[in-house]
């Protein structure tokens, strides 16, 4: 006689369900920086960053004459990314309360490290070339309204894959649908992909009403809708216009596979 090996249990599914608040400790403020090379900036070129409590210049000093008074030097550098880099340095120098990221090619992503809306303090720039700025804006109060682009981590997940099933927005206070300031609520994995969404633009979902929970509509891809091991579910919320958007929850139910 043969002998054989017992078949493997079958994998057991079950429902989860993962309900979040937003926002939830509050969010930082965050602006970008993108350089030039040293041929096209100009000895005195200037940003002014603020972490919400003092302002801060940075000089550029292309021909190493010293820089206006009260102004922090930005070395010199050759590439638009070196020029970035350099600019960098200083801000990690002087101003600790702004994180600096570097995208090694000219681009400098700050992030103020305390949540709020105070940190939402105009960048500026006196620049003869092409250097630009953006923010500082999209920082949120814990349980603040939200007025501005504003990324939420949820989750991070681990082990099994979770099938996200619906997901359901409830906003306490509504929020009415308009035809130039509305607000996109997704849904997403990773860095954009789509799983589920909402628009208030006057034409597509629409208005939501005050404690009365919508259901988000799914992607089309069944792929999309898969969160995996290590994979970061967030909330994104695509703000066009001027739109108010309230504190809600968020409730994901899905298969645990």
């Amino acid at each position: 006689m043969t002998a054989t090996r017992p078949r493997p249990a079958a994998r057991h599914q079950q429902k989860v369900g993962l309900t979040f608040n937003f926002p939830q400790q509050g969010v930082g403020a965050v602006g970008t920086v993108t350089a030039d090379t040293n041929a096209n900036m100009a000895d005195g070129d200037k940003v002014v960053l603020s972490d919400g409590f003092r302002f801060v210049t940075y000089e550029y000093d292309k021909t190493a004459n010293g820089v206006t008074a009260g102004a922090i030097s930005w070395s010199v550098g050759t590439t638009a990314a070196s020029v970035a880099t350099n600019l960098k340095t200083a801000i990690d120098a002087n101003q600790p309360g702004l994180t600096v990221s570097d995208n090694l090619a000219g681009v400098l992503t700050i992030t103020n490290r305390w949540p709020g809306a105070g940190g939402n303090v105009t960048a500026t720039k006196t620049s003869s070339s092409a250097l630009a700025v953006t923010g500082m804006s999209g920082g949120v109060n814990p349980n603040g309204s939200i007025l501005a682009d504003t990324t939420i981590k949820l989750h991070k997940a681990k082990g099994r894959s979770i099938r996200v099933d619906r997901v359901h927005l409830n906003l306490p206070a509504g929020l009415a649908q308009d035809a130039s300031n509305y607000c996109i609520f997704k849904v997403i994995k990773g860095s954009s992909t789509i799983m589920a969404s909402w628009s208030t633009l006057t034409g597509t979902q629409g208005t939501i009403t005050a404690n009365t929970p919508v259901e988000l509509v799914l992607s089309a891809t069944i792929a999309n809708r898969y969160l995996d091991d290590g994979d970061q579910l967030s909330l994104f919320l695509d703000v066009t216009g001027t739109p108010t958007v309230p504190p809600g929850r968020l409730v994901v139910e899905g298969t645990e596979l």
